[in-house]
């Protein structure tokens, strides 16, 4: 059986541990942004000690982790059961535009084994999280949001199945619901096949309301493209 391997596993150290069901738990850290103040103040303050000379006080991090279940090698049809780089960069993403996320309904598609849905947790109102249900991916997403009820509200978080191939008329109707509400949709690595490209260009129409909010944003600030 032919299967491919996300790149990211031979750049960084997650700190894998192999369990014995062959799926491996990673450790994905990442630093908090800045919070709002010191964001106004600047990256570093200055005052000055008893002699008068200057004390920098520099900027402390504080880091955060994603703890994930997931594959380290599958085939075509189940890459989702790995992580990809678009979700670490859509991650990111978040994390630096989050104001503009703050109290937002979030739709993610294509999730994956929900990287970016948990990043997201940690400032929208809600979040939805979906893909497909195939090779037992949903249930490895709402594992892996068990596994970080410490990072974020988990209960802000729901797991759904989205099929860009099946009719509408099969949605449920929690999904379609879910679809009405969300005000934002984000989607990273989901157009890798043509068939699977179609059937996501053909769903757009149903994200109209949220694509033409992205879009107006887009009018007034160009700079949201510039990832």
């Amino acid at each position: 059986m032919y299967t491919v391997t996300s790149e990211i596993y031979k750049e960084t150290n997650f700190k894998p541990i192999k369990g014995k069901d062959g799926k491996v738990t990673s450790k994905f850290e990442f630093v908090y942004p800045a919070d709002e103040q010191e964001e106004v103040e600047g990256k570093v303050s200055t005052t000055v000690d008893k002699d008068g000379d200057l004390v920098v006080a520099r900027k402390r991090e504080k880091c955060g982790i994603i703890e994930l279940l997931h594959s380290e090698a599958t085939e075509i049809k189940l890459v989702g059961l790995q992580v990809w780089r678009g979700a670490l960069l859509l991650a990111d993403y978040i994390f630096h535009r989050r104001y503009e996320f703050k109290d937002k309904n979030l739709m993610e598609l294509g999730a994956g084994v929900g990287l970016t849905s948990l990043a997201a947790a940690l400032y929208v109102n809600k979040v939805v999280c979906t893909d497909v249900d195939i090779g037992g991916i949903l249930d490895l997403i709402r594992n892996n949001v068990k596994l970080n009820q410490k990072l974020c509200d988990t209960k802000k978080i729901d797991v759904m199945e989205y099929d860009f191939m099946k009719p509408v008329s099969e949605y449920s109707r929690d999904l379609l619901m879910a679809i009405d509400e969300s005000d934002i949709v984000v989607a990273a690595d989901v157009i890798y096949d043509d068939d699977l490209t179609n059937a996501f260009i053909k769903k757009w129409m149903l994200w109209r309301q949220c694509l033409n909010i992205f879009l107006n944003k887009l009018c007034t600030n160009p700079g949201l493209l510039n990832i």
